[in-house]
């Protein structure tokens, strides 16, 4: 839902990220109108506190759709959900089916200036490939320890059997910097409180740093959330500057604040008894679309019976 402003447009989205429009086409969402000014400031309203943004165990949903403002893969999605080149801008893939080829982009800069290149790809599988979660199924199965850097900016994967959804799921996962991450998991003093495990003290980590269209900067954990645009982002920049979401867990209150323009977006499906009442509210826009919530049925065929 969003506030009719002359500061938003619905062409908007194709410069925030394909996260946000996701979010945005769950059902009877709403959406301001008129044109968005390059260099703008917008703020999100979610009654679904965030926790940390970053790869390992996204806390919540929203939280997960902002990961990929901060952190791109080596294949991103467009709306249609097709693959596109993301942080890799080619693979190829060997006759037995067996070993796939991904070249990487050399322009690349992590948000603290450091480059990007194969060994970050390298780490980010390595340290993610036994993590739970959605993260660790997508991995889980498709590959073996095999995946070695033909040259800075050439990575091979070699995988234990064909898979056809390799690359639409093992290729779709968030990079990161492995000179910011090892501190995590290449340091042998590191004190792993008991009962956690590694992966539990990576989910807490605040590193925000990613290659993303927008630079992690500031965070009061479940309150308040700041992004800035990375004007050195290898693809399109983002016309919006900065990007704020604030928690908001009462929904009469967000939509209190989005009437008054105290927030431009706000990220919660409409109940259908009140889509009239913000119908005929001028300030407010309502975008519809399909659901995006889906249901998986997982079921064993090697157990014995």
């Amino acid at each position: 839902m969003k506030r009719r402003s002359p500061k938003l447009s619905k062409s908007f989205f194709r410069y925030l990220s394909l996260a946000l429009l996701a979010a945005l086409l769950i059902a009877s969402v709403a959406s301001a109108a008129p044109s968005l000014q390059e260099d703008e400031t917008i703020i999100m309203a979610s009654d679904n506190p965030m926790g940390n943004v970053t790869p390992f165990y996204f806390e919540t949903w929203v939280g997960g759709e902002m990961g990929p403002y901060v952190y791109d893969s080596l294949f991103l999605r467009t709306p249609e959900l097709t693959l596109i080149p993301g942080l890799a801008t080619s693979y190829s893939v060997s006759d037995d089916g067996l070993t796939y080829t991904v070249k990487l982009r050399e322009d690349v800069q992590w948000h603290d200036g450091e480059p990007f290149d194969a060994e970050d790809v390298i780490a980010s599988y390595k340290w993610m490939s036994g993590m739970g979660g959605t993260r660790g199924v997508s991995l889980r199965g498709l590959m073996t320890d095999t995946i070695t850097a033909i040259s800075p900016y050439e990575v091979q994967f070699e995988i234990e059997e064909t898979n056809p959804f390799f690359v639409d799921r093992a290729l779709s996962i968030e990079v990161i910097p492995q000179h910011v991450w090892q501190e995590i998991f290449d340091d042998p003093d590191l004190e792993i409180p008991e009962g956690m495990t590694i992966y539990d003290v990576a989910h807490d980590f605040e590193a925000k740093v990613g290659s993303g269209p927008f630079k992690f900067v500031e965070m009061e954990r479940d309150q308040t959330y700041r992004f800035e645009r990375n004007d050195d982002y290898w693809g399109p920049k983002p016309l919006v500057k900065d990007l704020v979401v604030t928690v908001i867990k009462d929904r009469t209150v967000m939509m209190q604040a989005l009437s008054a323009g105290e927030v431009d977006v706000s990220l919660i499906s409409v109940e259908p008894s009140a889509v009239e009442q913000f119908e005929q509210d001028p300030a407010i826009d309502i975008m519809e679309g399909p659901d995006m919530a889906n249901y998986s049925l997982f079921i064993n065929v090697e157990r014995p019976t």
